[in-house]
């Protein structure tokens, strides 16, 4: 499937999970709020994640080890190839799209017998919750109805604002929504 269409299909998608961010009021001048999908249909925001998306996605990847960098050869297997089911580029792609709509993007580690990352993939943020734990400071991500440790998915939250309640990250939609509203 095109990484258009599983965009597409993602945002549809997120429009109708319980967790996703609900859209923010408008600043009070009569436009109505903006949902995650409402705003990028309009052309600029569909055009600016593309951008930065596509961009990202052809970042290269380095490792460093003891401040130096490895060698193609030397990098661990999970980071020439993080999703067996995708290429690295759309793996990033992904990610970036995730964090650009809507400020969290949520990453599933498997390991082998060993303890050594074998897979990675990327969830859809709309079925993933994070949770910090008042009295212990743990943090844990909900998925499909069972909690995570941070050892199996890590949540990357872009701005997580220290003010706000969860531990949700926010994305430029979510913070611009009065003006795109």
């Amino acid at each position: 499937m095109k990484l258009r269409a599983r965009f597409t299909q993602w945002l549809n998608r997120a429009s109708d999970a319980p967790h996703s961010q609900p859209a923010l009021p408008s600043r009070g001048d009569g436009g109505a709020p903006i949902s995650t999908e409402g705003a990028v249909r309009l052309v600029s925001v569909y055009r600016a994640i593309s951008i930065i998306s596509t961009a990202a996605a052809q970042l290269p990847l380095e490792v460093e080890r003891g401040g130096r960098v490895l060698t193609a050869a030397e990098r661990p297997a999970w980071v020439r190839k993080p999703c067996l089911h995708m290429s690295r580029s759309d793996f990033i792609e992904q990610i970036v799209l995730a964090l650009a709509t809507g400020g969290n993007a949520y990453l599933l580690r498997h390991t082998d017998g060993k303890g050594i990352i074998s897979d990675v993939d990327v969830l859809d943020p709309a079925e993933c919750f994070p949770e910090i734990n008042a009295q212990t400071g743990v943090k844990r991500v909900w998925w499909r109805g069972r909690a995570y440790s941070t050892d199996e998915i890590q949540h990357l939250a872009l701005m997580p604002l220290p003010s706000r309640s969860s531990a949700l990250g926010l994305g430029p939609i979510q913070a611009a929504s009065t003006e795109l509203g």
